[in-house]
């Protein structure tokens, strides 16, 4: 390659010496790409990034609300904790909003604690307790869901 430019450089050089024109018939080398793919690619893996903590923040702050009884961050230290990991990666507040709706969701709704009892294979006794958060309006919804499990 190196001495190729050398030839290049001297012909270039010996042409203006003779006052002659250079004529160039090299093909113009395009790179196969563009702006905008390169773009698309480093965006696609930060998106896809962004979605990973995100869906983690929204799991963790859901999750914390559940476990720790109460939706108040001043009341429930795991929720505290989760909220500000979602915080310190730069989760939009709406979203957090969302997680914390969503954990709350259920509780508000209040519906029924229902207790199955069952024989298995084999005579073996199982009890089953439910936590319906839709109350159905006939109550045998739940058990032929039950039966068929």
């Amino acid at each position: 390659m190196r001495s190729q430019l050398w030839k290049t450089s001297k012909l270039v050089s010996l042409s203006r010496d003779l006052g002659l024109r250079h004529l160039s018939n090299s093909v113009v080398a395009f790179s196969g790409h563009n702006k905008w793919s390169k773009i698309k690619q480093k965006k696609g893996v930060m998106d896809a990034q962004k979605g990973a903590i995100y869906g983690k923040a929204n799991r963790d702050i859901v999750l914390a609300a559940r476990t720790g009884g109460s939706a108040d961050p001043v009341k429930n230290l795991a929720l505290a904790a989760a909220i500000r990991w979602a915080k310190e990666q730069d989760v939009p507040k709406e979203n957090i909003e969302k997680a914390l709706a969503k954990a709350t969701k259920g509780k508000d709704q209040g519906g029924e604690h229902l207790t199955y009892e069952a024989l298995a294979f084999g005579s073996v006794g199982i009890i089953m307790s439910v936590h319906a958060l839709i109350i159905p309006a006939n109550n045998d919804v739940p058990i032929h869901n039950i039966e068929s499990v």
